[in-house]
């Protein structure tokens, strides 16, 4: 088993009881679920414009593969 990658995933939720959808993800890549989770209050802060009533942001797993694709690792 290889190294774990994280991505950080802004989704956008209403006020009704339909799930949150998926709107956009952060350009960077991080190497523990930790360091993700420490950038999701910022990373909210960044999405204010976005026309939901409710965010939310969630660190998602990612191959090592995908983590080279999508952007900068963070150590």
């Amino acid at each position: 088993m290889g190294p774990a990658f994280y991505i950080l995933a802004i989704m956008g939720c209403g006020d009704d009881v339909s799930p949150c959808i998926p709107l956009m993800r952060e350009d960077r890549v991080f190497r523990t679920e930790a360091a993700c989770q420490a950038e999701i209050e910022d990373a909210l802060m960044r999405a204010t414009d976005l026309p939901y009533p409710t965010l939310a942001a969630q660190c998602q797993n990612v191959s090592s593969q995908v983590a080279a694709y999508w952007g900068d690792t963070d150590s």
